[in-house]
């Protein structure tokens, strides 16, 4: 059985002093930050009130944090609609962590129908603009031949974008493709080495399984 996307950490931005104050002033950062601060303590109740408010105020990352708490149901009821809206918007405004979210919702039909082909468009749109997600997804899509033709060249590529981009499963993946010779890629164990040990120093597990058999 496949295993569910892993969601990502919040976006975060740079912390400022009494930001509370200033988000009652209307500033969108300071919001997000707060946010952010209350995130990282597991108040979860608060993290979303806050940016709520960041989104309110009109930022980008307030909003994608807000949809992602919907999604999960941290700190607010879980509600699928919500998130595809909120997911949805950001993603039209330009925002690619979205358009990712998007397309893995419609991946696995949540809050709305399974559709294969309108998840591989939101991948490919997401990695256009940096949702470093969407090129991993869309990428294992390429290696595994799922719902697209198998092409590994392609699937090379878009793993060495998300993984430069910080997407730590695509240097795993990417790892292997190494460690075998895969995509046009000339075996080279101790470049899969590298990115294994970039990977599991990023926190996955196969990655730190994989770098230990090639120590």
């Amino acid at each position: 059985m496949k295993k569910k996307i892993i969601l990502p950490l919040l976006v975060v931005s740079s912390l400022f002093a009494n930001n509370a104050e200033l988000c009652e002033k209307g500033d969108g950062v300071a919001c997000l930050d707060e946010g952010v601060k209350f995130y990282t303590k597991q108040d979860y109740s608060n993290a979303y009130k806050y940016f709520a408010k960041s989104c309110e105020n009109k930022n980008q990352i307030g909003c994608y944090n807000e949809a992602l708490m919907h999604y999960e149901g941290t700190g607010t009821k879980k509600d699928f609609a919500k998130a595809l809206k909120m997911f949805k918007l950001g993603c039209e405004s330009g925002n690619g962590d979205s358009c990712a979210f998007e397309g893995i919702m419609y991946a696995f039909g949540e809050g709305v129908e399974k559709d294969q082909k309108k998840a591989n468009e939101l991948y490919e749109i997401a990695c256009d603009k940096n949702g470093f997600r969407g090129c991993n997804n869309l990428a294992n899509r390429y290696n595994e031949g799922r719902t697209v033709k198998r092409d590994r060249k392609k699937a090379a590529k878009l793993y060495k974008k998300a993984c430069e981009g910080g997407e730590i499963e695509a240097c795993t993946n990417l790892g292997a493709y190494y460690e075998y010779g895969l995509g046009g890629i000339k075996k080279d164990k101790q470049k899969a080495k590298e990115l294994y040990k970039k990977a599991c120093d990023g926190g996955d597990r196969l990655a730190c399984d994989n770098y230990k058999t090639l120590k």
